[in-house]
């Protein structure tokens, strides 16, 4: 694999979970993987798999994580 396809899914990588973010503090809940890979497909992001695979945790792991994050930017903005 070359530098190019690496940024690459690198950006597709960092893009898919920005969105997953957003997602979790909107929904704020985590989705299953299913639901998640219907939006994925429809926002063209990765799939539930193809995160797993880069993140390196099951994609249940992953959500929980993020959403201990988004809750964690919430409370951060309450206090100010």
């Amino acid at each position: 694999m070359q530098n190019g396809e690496i940024m690459k899914i690198v950006k597709e990588y960092e893009k898919g979970l920005e969105k997953l973010k957003q997602y979790l503090e909107v929904v704020n809940n985590i989705p299953s993987e299913e639901q998640w890979n219907r939006y994925a497909f429809q926002e063209r992001l990765l799939s539930s798999k193809s995160l797993e695979y880069v993140y390196g945790h099951k994609f249940n792991v992953m959500c929980r994580r993020l959403i201990r994050e988004v809750r964690g930017k919430k409370k951060k903005e309450r206090k100010k």
